[in-house]
């Protein structure tokens, strides 16, 4: 006899489901300043660091090191990040003034999209996912 599961009772899938449509809901916004959610993400970490290590990069956003170069290479090619010189083999990358510029319209774009994330959950929920979001990553 074959059991299936529900898939209700998937946390993964349901984690799954919720990043889509969240990657979904923030990309729809944010390609108004022409970039993705996650470049935006990424423009965000380098604004006013001085810039950073790929392997900064990664560990700031819990993503490996070959997927940070592949989205740098990108906004490279685009001239909104440039890598600069650093000690040794380290590379770090900052943004451009065309990246400054870039991430400002984003900025407030992202904001925007945050109020109307916020107006679908209210205030508190948005709080409370955050805070349940955090208790997960640090416990996996």
């Amino acid at each position: 006899m074959s059991e299936t599961m529900e898939t209700t009772e998937c946390y993964c899938l349901g984690l799954r489901r919720a990043e889509n449509r969240a990657v979904r809901f923030y990309d729809s916004r944010m390609s108004a300043a022409g970039i993705t959610s996650q470049q935006y993400t990424l423009l965000a970490v380098l604004s006013g660091s001085g810039g950073r290590s790929i392997t900064e990069l990664a560990g700031l956003l819990d993503l490996d090191r070959t997927t940070v170069s592949r989205n740098v290479k990108v906004l490279e090619e685009r001239g909104i990040v440039r890598l600069l010189h650093g000690r040794g083999r380290i590379k770090r990358c900052g943004l451009t003034p065309e990246g400054e510029r870039v991430f400002g319209k984003a900025r407030a774009v992202w904001e925007e999209a945050q109020r109307s994330f916020e107006s679908a959950l209210g205030e508190e929920r948005c709080r409370e996912l955050l805070a349940l979001l955090e208790e997960v990553a640090a416990s996996l």
